[in-house]
């Protein structure tokens, strides 16, 4: 049963709006069971699958901190809602960089705000500040960061989650229906509530995700 989240139309929209730079053999780190972005990566002619659990049955088990492929063996990479659940996420970091050829760009979005998760595997929690910081620190040129929703989006969004889990909505369908369509309804609300607050000095302090857009520069670029 799908229920809306305000959070997941933000992901899809940052996603949709920049997957266009990846193309070719693109390595999706941490795919989890769902293809959400599939659709989206027109430009890629392979697409691998990447999740530490077996049950997602990924193309390939194994850690984001570990990728057991080649260096510069993917043209693209595309990690979301990963990294805050990796005990070194430099290392994860690190590792893209090595298996991502130069002039290949890598997107990744990650939470500010967010209710604790699949514990105990939830480590961290990125501004845009510290996802600079980590891109940059291993060699990434990092192309554009932007926030993803604003204050009433952050507030819907914890309202829904807290109703989900509240109420174990995933278990009642006609109950989570009914909440998806209000979900709906708040959530459009929040996000041009948002668009609107956009360039206020206060907007620009709240945001749940941010999506980053990164390229591995050739080596006569550094």
């Amino acid at each position: 049963m799908y229920i809306y989240q305000v959070e997941r139309d933000l992901l899809r929209q940052g996603v949709a709006k920049h997957a266009h730079v990846l193309k070719g053999k693109v390595l999706d780190v941490g795919c989890g069971r769902l293809m959400r972005y599939r659709d989206l990566l027109s430009g890629a002619t392979e697409y691998v699958r990447l999740d530490v659990d077996p049950e997602s049955h990924p193309d390939v088990v194994a850690s984001a901190e570990e990728i057991p492929l080649q260096d510069a063996s993917v043209d693209g990479i595309l990690c979301n809602q990963v990294l805050g659940d990796v005990v070194h996420p430099e290392r994860a970091i690190a590792d893209c960089f090595r298996v991502l050829k130069p002039g290949g760009h890598m997107i990744l979005t990650e939470a500010l705000m967010n209710e604790s998760h699949d514990e105990p595997h939830d480590f961290w929690r990125f501004t845009r500040f510290g996802l600079n910081e980590l891109f940059c620190s291993v060699g990434f040129e990092v192309v554009v960061i932007e926030r993803l929703g604003g204050f009433f989006s952050v507030i819907v969004q914890f309202w829904s989650r807290w109703f989900i889990q509240t109420f174990a909505l995933y278990k009642h369908a006609w109950v989570g229906r009914a909440c998806s369509v209000l979900f709906f309804v708040c959530g459009k609300t929040a996000l041009w509530l948002d668009k609107r607050l956009e360039h206020s000095s206060t907007g620009q302090k709240f945001t749940l995700d941010h999506i980053i857009v990164a390229k591995k520069p050739h080596v006569h670029e550094r």
